[in-house]
């Protein structure tokens, strides 16, 4: 039920594609990254009513934001009566405004020479709205000496992302020195899924990495990063473990891929032919009970089966310090996680050799560990038993949810 106690905690364009399946995505080329999907079904579940305010600033195809939510409401077989739009002029200082940074105040598919000034707009409509702005810092390393400047603009009041970036990254702090408050850890939620099936003792005795790989070599978007980290790619370690993976094949299985750049060739359909397609999803969704299902390019074999074939994982953080969301996923199903010795984990109570296995970030240390834990397998299988508990219980989406929202309301009730 909605707590009417405290202001409304209102959804800024929800129909992007960090909740649920775009049309984009299910039936184009376009890659989609639902990665807080069973955070946003947790609350629509929970809640009477969804609030959401809308702007133009993802890209339209039937000429209007509210026609852009309606299409991804039916397609998803959401109940459009939950949804109560609200004017932008009527949020009030003890409402929450949740924003993701991505697609609202940045965008990598626009040349970085002329996105700043298309942002804009939808930075003066939320510097000017009265509600308390909390914004979403996923994929923040791109364009960041401009985004970060906007975001300033936008008069945020404070920050989200899987870590702590104020404590944990040089490079968070360099290009947001203006911001002074840590950066609140909203971490990730493993699917329903992921869980352990096969016995510990029958995996094979290795660890597996995973995880896509992004080159950003040339691109202009990633100019400050790379600049910054001295690389050509968000993941050092991921492509490390790339590199070397036929020398290091004992001990680790890598299945990273290398990411497919988006292609919105989609956009060139025309209306009639995007009506057709949507007709024939809303049938699907609301009398046969099929929900769309997205492509994912590089997504080349079933995940959880990969993850329960290995007795360890390794799922090697961004080098701008989030970590990535198949972590918890590979806990959930029972696979001990090596993770670098960063501080990001310990933020979430676990703890070293009791939750997770830790290395110092390099590839001969990663190495040395996993050497040791295979001659060291009750150890190995109490550290993987222990994480399972911990992501089911300290992941589960009622508690993240609820501390969130919890969190949001009451901020925004005393700013």
């Amino acid at each position: 039920m909605d707590d009417m106690t405290m202001g409304r905690f209102v959804f800024h364009n929800p129909h992007s594609f960090w909740f649920l399946p775009t049309f984009e995505s299910c039936f184009g080329n376009t890659i989609g990254y639902p990665k807080y999907r069973d955070l946003f079904e947790y609350y629509y579940q929970t809640h009477d009513t969804i609030y959401v305010c809308l702007d133009e600033s993802l890209p339209l195809v039937f000429g209007s934001p509210q026609k852009e939510f309606y299409k991804w409401v039916l397609i998803n077989g959401l109940n459009p009566f939950k949804f109560s739009i609200l004017p932008w002029d009527s949020l009030n200082k003890e409402d929450v405004l949740f924003i993701f940074q991505y697609f609202t105040l940045n965008q990598i598919y626009e040349h970085p020479d002329t996105f700043f000034q298309t942002r804009i707009p939808f930075v003066e409509k939320i510097r000017q709205c009265s509600a308390f702005k909390v914004m979403h810092l996923s994929h923040y390393f791109a364009n960041i000496d401009k985004v970060s400047e906007l975001t300033k603009m936008a008069k945020i009041d404070r920050l989200v992302a899987e870590s702590n970036l104020f404590k944990h990254s040089q490079f968070f702090r360099k290009y947001y020195s203006w911001y002074t408050n840590d950066v609140y850890v909203l971490p990730f939620i493993p699917g329903k899924r992921f869980h352990a099936i096969t016995p510990f003792a029958s995996r094979k005795n290795q660890a597996i990495s995973t995880g896509s790989l992004t080159n950003t070599y040339n691109n202009t978007n990633y100019y400050d990063s790379n600049a910054f980290f001295g690389t050509d790619t968000l993941h050092s370690m991921r492509k490390e473990i790339y590199d070397n993976k036929e020398n290091i094949k004992n001990y680790i299985a890598c299945f990273n891929i290398f990411a497919n750049p988006l292609d919105w060739k989609l956009r060139h359909l025309s209306k009639f032919q995007w009506y057709m397609i949507i007709s024939k999803k809303i049938f699907s969704a609301y009398f046969t009970g099929a929900r769309p299902k997205q492509k994912n390019p590089w997504a080349k074999y079933d995940i959880v089966d990969k993850l329960n074939s290995y007795k360890m994982a390794i799922v090697a953080e961004e080098d701008c310090g989030l970590p990535g969301n198949t972590f918890v996923e590979a806990m959930a199903c029972g696979t001990a996680y090596i993770g670098k010795r960063c501080g990001i984990y310990d933020d979430y109570g676990m703890v070293e050799g009791e939750h997770f296995i830790a290395y110092d970030g390099s590839l001969e240390d990663l190495v040395k560990t996993i050497q040791y834990y295979q001659t060291h397998l009750e150890e190995l299988e109490q550290i993987a038993k222990n994480g399972e508990f911990f992501a089911t219980y300290h992941f589960s989406a009622e508690k993240i949810c609820n501390q969130f929202i919890t969190y949001c309301l009451q901020c925004a009730k005393e700013h």
